[in-house]
Parts: structure tokens; sequence; C-alpha cells
């Protein structure tokens, strides 16, 4: 049998180890509470050329009708910018693209029309696709976003899907987030 001297000795030497234990929760806690508000403070840029929602961010349900036709702060280099944006080389600059390039060649159909005769035209899905395509050669969709050559291409024919989707956008939708973009109002969907 134990005396009760030695019971309460067992119990002190318990104890020492509980406190060790709940300091340590403490201290993480704490340090992660510290941590939290340098986390929400750090700026999230989910960028694509510009100060924008990346695609899985503008596919999320209300973003659409939420942003009133707001566009992004620092849009993308648009119609306008690449028919004006030509070399002596007859190649749009930066990107190695003639600017003769058939429309079909890159995007697929029958259309043979030149780049630069449909950026000179009106603003449209074709000359958003056109101006995305050259932003991407040229490198001012930032890659960090994701969107490549391919997905340009991908949005154009209707089979995009963005990343975390489960379906591919409609053509509306792919025109309105190049048209998002590049700083244009988005056209009602």
């Amino acid at each position: 049998m134990k005396s009760g001297n030695h019971i309460n000795n067992d119990t002190q030497l318990e104890v020492p180890v509980v406190e060790e234990a709940s300091a340590g929760r403490r201290k993480l806690i704490r340090s992660g509470m510290i941590g939290v508000p340098v986390l929400l403070a750090l700026k999230s840029t989910p960028v694509l050329a510009c100060n924008c929602k990346l695609p899985s961010g503008f596919s999320t349900s209300g973003n659409l009708s939420r942003n009133g036709g707001a566009t992004c702060l620092d849009p993308a280099k648009g119609p306008s910018y690449w028919k004006t944006n030509v070399g002596a080389d007859a190649k749009f600059n930066n990107t190695g693209v003639p600017k003769t390039t058939a429309f079909n060649s890159i995007f697929g159909g029958s259309d043979t029309t030149s780049f630069l005769a449909i950026l000179q035209g009106s603003t449209n899905f074709a000359s958003l696709a056109i101006a995305a395509y050259l932003d991407v050669k040229a490198s001012m969709f930032v890659t960090a976003s994701g969107i490549t050559t391919a997905n340009i291409q991908q949005m154009w024919a209707g089979t995009y899907v963005p990343p975390g989707a489960l379906k591919a956008w409609s053509l509306a939708q792919s025109e309105n987030y190049l048209r998002y973009t590049m700083g244009f109002p988005l056209n009602p969907v």
C-alpha cells in the first residue's frame, strides 16, 4: 500500500506533464492566432495580365451578375492595342505572329480573314479571341493565371473548362471573360 505522501508525489509528477501539454497547446493556438491577421493582411492577387479574377473565380456562381459590368483594374491589351502594334516586319510586336495570319489557321473553321482585318473591325468575340491570343504570345496574360494559347482556342470552340469547373463555358461566358480581362463592359448572359 502506498502512503498518502506517495500518492501526492505521483499526482505532483502528473500535474506538470499536463500543464506542459496545455502550455504547448496554448502556445500553438496563440502563435496561430497571431499569424491569422498577417495572413488576412496579405493581398491576394489572382491575376490574368491584370488585377482580375482567374477563370475559376470568374465562373463561380454569381460573379458575372454581381460585378455590375465592372472590369479589371488594369486591363489586358485588347483589339485596339493590337491593331496599332504591328512592327516593320509585318508581325504583331513581341509575338512573332504575322498580321496576315488567317483566323482559321489558329482558331479553326473556314474564316480566312487576316488577324489585322478582324482587329480593325468591331469589337466582337473573334477580335477579343485574337487579342487574348496575342496577349498570351507576348506574355501579357501572366502565366501564373495558367491561361495558354490552347485555352484561348478552347474558349473560341466552346470547349474551355476552367480549373475546378464541371463543364465547359458557353461561348457567351468565354466572350464575357475576355471582355472582363480587357476592360470592356460585359454582355448580358
